[in-house]
């Protein structure tokens, strides 16, 4: 029953990581990453041009990055209610799944299972 909920927790965590957009945020934050970099390495901009830019830059960057971790923030509080839920519901259960939290060949295949899933996913969604 515990894997069930381990694989529950899974599809949880990659539907709400497709469904928040993470990998977009993260590729906005790496891009405007590279921006800064490339203008510290400008030599065609004055340290003023530079100095405006990047004070400009940071707080994009600080807001982007700020709602990047809120969306894990919200991910992992989600994940901990459910967590939480079993808990209540069976303690037994909580604590082996806690067990397999720290277990190496649990979450081994737990990650190639949840590996097929997101391939499967992927499969389905392109046939549709």
């Amino acid at each position: 029953m515990d894997y069930f909920f381990l694989l529950t927790f899974s599809i949880v965590f990659v539907e709400l990581f497709i469904l928040l957009a993470i990998i977009p945020d993260a590729q906005a934050v790496m891009k405007l990453s590279r921006e800064s970099v490339n203008v510290m390495k400008s030599k065609s901009m004055t340290d003023d041009q530079k100095e405006a830019f990047m004070r400009t830059n940071s707080v994009t960057m600080f807001a982007t990055t700020l709602k990047f971790i809120a969306k894990f923030i919200l991910i992992f509080a989600i994940l901990f209610g459910l967590f939480y839920l079993i808990k209540i519901w069976s303690t037994p259960t909580a604590q082996a799944m806690a067990k397999h939290f720290t277990s190496v060949i649990p979450m081994f295949v737990l990650t190639m299972v949840t590996m097929i899933y997101v391939w499967i996913r992927n499969v389905i969604r392109r046939k549709l």
